[in-house]
């Protein structure tokens, strides 16, 4: 039996996990620092055919020897923000292959001793699925048709994606370079454009009337900051000289959409996006307020966009809707991300996955790093 284990309980860990314990030849665990808050039956509602899926074969622990000793397989889906100390939990043990979902967001940085240590390091371009939490034990996801994956050496691609392909029973495309999927136009930029044009004007302190949906209210203000962030990336990823990014493809072409009214339409279109939420917390009064540790802000900004930045900088690529939303979430934050000349405040960034951070600081050491 294939012994698997999966780093995180929140959307889309539950949902790995009751999918991949419906096939009897796995055994899935679950490791969670939440784990004496959850019950042993863990289910899924499917958003596109209302079926529920149950299962009670999961193990649920937060014990690392128990999680890691003899695992084979670490499907990994926490928040880039906790990948540093993840991989110092695991440092010691050796499993076959580590998945990181998604990919992106400086994982691949962190994770260079695991792979010097002989553990494939694999990352999925994007999520498997669509999901939301109803409770601490129950998912509502729509399973996407596809997924996309790279080992971080390409020589283990075709490995990580034949077994990844087999675990989810979907068809996997093969990613030449792992860089193709930290380029991945998502969260970095998709998040982070909306946030930016919703709460330009307010402060972590701001009282908002009501709660807003986050994708079924998407207007044409953060269309457009999607939309040029999008180009921003693509004259990023056209600057790269000998790595294989060919596979790459903007958010535009991802969504087949091109101008800020097909943007817009597009995204307020999407059925699995329509109840998702803007990251406020209700006050005792029934008012809002902006949720300043909701993982849009703790990770998209500094884990997401910042990294994308930091490859601007070293490929000389001139940025200005980046800068203005990284130069915004700074006062937002009180911290000060880039200089009057808009390069970066390297000094205030330092715990951050920006390639300066790993000694990478030109073209030559991008290649060096993302080719075997």
């Amino acid at each position: 039996m294939p012994k698997i284990t999966i780093v995180g309980a929140g959307n889309i860990g539950i949902a790995c996990a009751v999918d991949l314990a419906q096939d009897k030849e796995n055994h899935v665990t679950v490791f969670t620092h939440k784990a004496r808050n959850l019950n042993k039956i863990f289910s899924k509602v499917d958003i596109d055919t209302d079926e529920v899926i149950c299962t009670e074969s999961i193990y649920i622990t937060n014990d690392k020897e128990s999680a890691f000793k003899e695992c084979e397989i670490v499907i990994v889906t926490l928040p880039s923000f906790l990948i540093d100390n993840f991989v110092n939990e695991i440092s010691c043990y050796t499993p076959k292959i580590i998945y990181y979902v998604p990919g992106y967001g400086g994982k691949e940085l962190y994770s260079k001793t695991l792979s010097e240590n002989g553990i494939v390091i694999a990352g999925l371009e994007r999520v498997p699925y669509i999901a939301r939490l109803q409770t601490l034990n129950k998912v509502s996801a729509s399973k996407k048709t596809s997924i996309a994956c790279a080992a971080l050496k390409s020589k283990d691609t075709e490995y990580a994606c034949a077994l990844i392909e087999k675990l989810f029973n979907i068809p996997c495309v093969r990613i030449n370079s792992y860089l193709t999927v930290s380029f991945t136009p998502s969260n970095p930029i998709l998040h982070t454009s909306r946030l930016f044009s919703m709460f330009e004007k307010f402060t972590f302190d701001t009282i908002l009337s009501r709660q807003i949906k986050f994708y079924a209210e998407w207007n044409a203000l953060s269309s457009e900051n999607l939309i040029c962030m999008d180009k921003e990336l693509d004259a990023i990823v056209s600057k790269v000289q000998g790595v294989d990014v060919s596979q790459y493809k903007s958010i535009c072409k991802h969504y087949e959409s091109f101008t800020v009214e097909a943007m817009t339409d597009k995204i307020t279109s999407i059925k699995a996006f329509k109840d998702i939420l803007s990251p406020l917390i209700k006050t005792a009064d029934g008012m809002y307020k902006i949720d300043s540790k909701s993982r849009y802000f703790e990770e998209d900004f500094l884990f997401g966009l910042l990294i994308l930045k930091s490859f601007a900088e070293i490929l000389k690529v001139d940025t200005p809707y980046m800068n203005k939303v990284l130069n915004w979430y700074g006062k937002l934050t009180t911290l000060q991300i880039l200089d009057c000349d808009n390069r970066l405040k390297l000094d205030n960034l330092q715990k951050f996955p920006i390639l300066h951070n790993f000694g990478i600081k030109d073209i030559e050491s991008i290649q060096k790093y993302y080719k075997d």
